[in-house]
């Protein structure tokens, strides 16, 4: 686990059991890479843009598998740091989706 991490968010969740079903409603969309491609010849810089767009999809999979997998872990009755370390890098990964949005908007044409 890692403690720097940690949030009273995940926390809660387990020792609640609050919104756990709704988990996978709260990790960022999916967008196919396909799009990503279709867009690419006309932003201001292709390759930036198509980089961010790689990190994006990589942390939005990471998000949604480590969202089913503390689903997974709590239905299965593992040991709360388990499950609270799927929700902690479910989170990281979700801020990480993020930073990407945030690195190809700017690189959208106007």
């Amino acid at each position: 686990m890692t403690p720097h991490l940690q949030m009273p968010f995940a926390n809660a969740i387990c020792k609640c059991h609050l919104l756990f079903a709704t988990l996978l409603d709260q990790t960022p969309p999916v967008i196919l890479f396909n799009f990503f491609k279709t867009l690419e010849p006309s932003t201001k810089d292709p390759g930036e843009f198509m980089d961010a767009a790689i990190e994006y999809v990589e942390y939005t999979r990471d998000a949604n598998d480590l969202a089913a997998l503390a689903i997974s872990s709590k239905r299965q009755g593992a040991a709360q740091p388990i499950t609270v370390d799927y929700l902690d890098r479910m989170m990281e990964a979700v801020r990480g989706s993020g930073k990407a949005l945030d690195r190809m908007v700017p690189l959208l044409p106007d």
